[in-house]
């Protein structure tokens, strides 16, 4: 049987590491194993356990073209540390720290994020703490006065600040739920009648909140509370061995983290009677709460019991798909940064992309790396995908793999890094050409991307080798050599266009490199769509082979949310030469198009 904690008694301000299966509130054990100062952690569910540790790979890029990953950039993973009084960032992909804030937090546990800030329960200094990273100083301290803050939920907005307070400080009395204005006012406090410790807190896209906790028995409970009221609704169908995070889901879904089940259960909106999922949680100790990623691909949970950060497929579940344990003791709340809160309406259609790359010769050394540079921060639009041989050549046969995505600031780029030790042939007939694969959802901070992009294959001694990439965009998109990455006007997409290009260093050819883009755009009777075309390397590329298939079906609402859904997996796989043979090839779907890109493209002016 594993006790809860209270900060100044028992253990730990990680009050939420330990459950109960019975028995009652504890009262103060002074000095105890992990209490404030004493320096331990607490968890009876303890133990290591045997996962795949991902370490984030970076190639090497021409200084010229000042592609060198900037690690002190925004991360994308961030988890709270209750032992070591911290606040760690992490690339999606894992690896060691890229964010830390190691100074002015005590206990720290639940977070929340918007698309620029995170937010920290400081719990034992009774404060809420927002960070903008890179800065590691508080851009807000929120005084939550007479409280131990465990939780802290916000609205995508950053207006609505909400906190779940597990108990009075500093005699631990009972908690409550209370909501602050950005500027650090106390807005309210409700209490629910069948809760005296409160938990987790979560928020959705309508201002709805509900939060978990304990009633003076130690029972879980969970409340829901309708946007505008100050009135718990208990919700008597969810039923929890020990209370854990509390999150929505984009399309309104409530989603609740058991830490003693190992397990994260989705009940249905609005009632929140039934489940729709229960996502297992393999291979880890004491999840003490969760976030979703970007379109609810996946989520992360914070282990305390295993000392660890792990993300998993949502609502599949099952084993890790990574794994973060640099720096981590008694890890307590995680967020991810970028991502939307949800809405209960349309996404963007993802943007597909399945290029061709012409390998290096044999004779010389080989590849350890393929990069695609992106102007602009658009992580949060190109979620973690696992893929296999046939679209990342770097990954093994029968295996899946993951490529990396970083933000560099102060070049204002990001890098998506395909990476191994070893080149697979993965296009059949095409013995000396690979296949790269990539989804590019649609982040919280624009609409469609305006994305410039350059591609390299890198070597672990010899430098980078580029190669001829064009980027294609909506014709809304800033014009070539503006460096920029705004937001076109809302567009009521309609269909699918797929585009293939394929270019070459050389006038004559042949071509060294291509794409099978699917990118939506919004149909007329009058004309085919217009696209804005760029070259973001250093040499003229020339275009050799060009067309474009009208009219193809968008994904489903479900799939335009979460843009790794099977079904845009599937449209990936159908990009390329064996089911949409390019132009110029017997039987080529492909028409000519009616604003094609130029014979040759300059480098975008600097």
């Amino acid at each position: 049987m594993r006790l809860p904690a209270f900060v100044g008694y028992t253990l730990t301000a990680a009050v939420m590491l330990a459950g109960c299966s019975g028995g009652g509130l504890q009262g103060p054990a002074a000095n105890a194993p992990g209490a404030p100062g004493s320096g331990g952690s607490q968890s009876s569910q303890g133990g290591s356990i045997a996962a795949r540790t991902i370490t984030a790979r970076h190639g090497v890029i021409p200084s010229s073209h000042m592609r060198i990953p900037n690690m002190a950039g925004p991360a994308a993973v961030y988890v709270s540390d209750a032992a070591n009084n911290a606040l760690f960032g992490y690339a999606l992909t894992g690896g060691s720290p890229t964010y830390t804030v190691s100074t002015g937090l005590s206990e720290p546990q639940g977070l929340a994020s918007t698309t620029t800030s995170v937010y920290v329960a400081n719990t034992a200094d009774s404060q809420i703490l927002a960070f903008t990273p890179p800065s590691t100083t508080p851009t807000t301290t929120i005084s939550d006065a007479g409280e131990y803050p465990a939780g802290v939920a916000v609205n995508a907005a950053g207006s609505q600040i909400w906190v779940s307070n597990i108990c009075s400080a500093p005699s631990c009395t009972e908690g409550n739920l209370q909501e602050y204005k950005p500027s650090g006012a106390l807005l309210k406090t409700i209490t629910c009648s069948d809760l005296y410790r409160y938990y987790f807190v979560g928020i959705d896209a309508n201002g709805d909140v509900a939060v978990d906790g304990e009633d003076t028995s130690g029972t879980p409970h969970v409340d829901f509370v309708p946007a505008g009221s100050s009135t718990c609704t208990p919700l008597t169908s969810i039923a929890l061995e020990f209370p854990g995070g509390v999150e929505f889901t984009t399309t309104g879904d409530l989603s609740i983290d058991d830490q003693d089940a190992n397990t994260v259960t989705t009940w249905t909106a609005p009632n929140f009677t039934s489940s729709s999922s229960t996502t297992s949680l393999s291979g880890v100790s004491d999840p003490v709460t969760f976030a979703f990623g970007q379109a609810d691909a996946n989520l992360w949970t914070a282990n305390a019991g295993s000392a660890n950060a792990t993300q998993f497929a949502y609502p599949a579940g099952g084993s890790p798909t990574v794994t973060i344990t640099s720096g981590l003791a008694e890890p307590i709340g995680v967020a991810v940064s970028g991502k939307t809160k949800g809405t209960k309406g349309k996404g963007k259609p993802p943007e597909i992309f399945n290029w061709w790359v012409q390998d290096p010769p044999a004779s010389g050394p080989a590849p350890t790396d393929f990069e695609v540079v992106f102007t602009g921060n658009v992580t949060s639009d190109i979620p973690a995908l696992l893929l296999s041989t046939g679209y990342d050549p770097f990954c093994p046969t029968s295996q899946t793999c993951s490529y990396t995505t970083t933000f560099n600031p102060t070049t204002d780029t990001t890098t998506v890094t395909y990476s191994g030790t070893t080149l697979y042939q993965n296009i059949p007939g095409h013995t000396d050409q690979s296949h790269f694969g990539l989804i590019a959802g649609d982040g919280d901070s624009t609409n469609i991307k305006c994305l410039a992009q350059d591609g390299f294959w890198t070597f672990p001694s010899a430098g980078a080798q580029p190669v001829p990439e064009v980027a294609l965009n909506p014709r809304n998109c800033p014009p070539p050599g503006i460096s920029g990455h705004n937001p076109s006007p809302d567009v009521a997409y309609t269909n699918y266009a797929y585009v293939y290009l394929d270019a070459s260093f050389q006038p004559s050819g042949p071509p060294t490199w291509g794409v099978w883009f699917a990118l939506p755009y919004k149909a007329s009777a009058r004309k085919q769509p217009k696209f804005a075309f760029s070259n973001e390397g250093q040499s003229t590329v020339y275009v050799l082979h060009s067309g474009i298939i009208l009219d193809q079906a968008l994904p489903s609402e479900a799939c335009q949310l979460n843009p790794i859904c099977p079904a845009n997996v599937q449209l990936l796989e159908s990009l390329n030469y064996a089911q949409l043979p390019p132009p110029g090839y017997a039987s080529s779907p492909f028409t000519k198009m009616e604003f094609p890109p130029p014979a040759s493209l300059p480098p975008s002016p600097r």
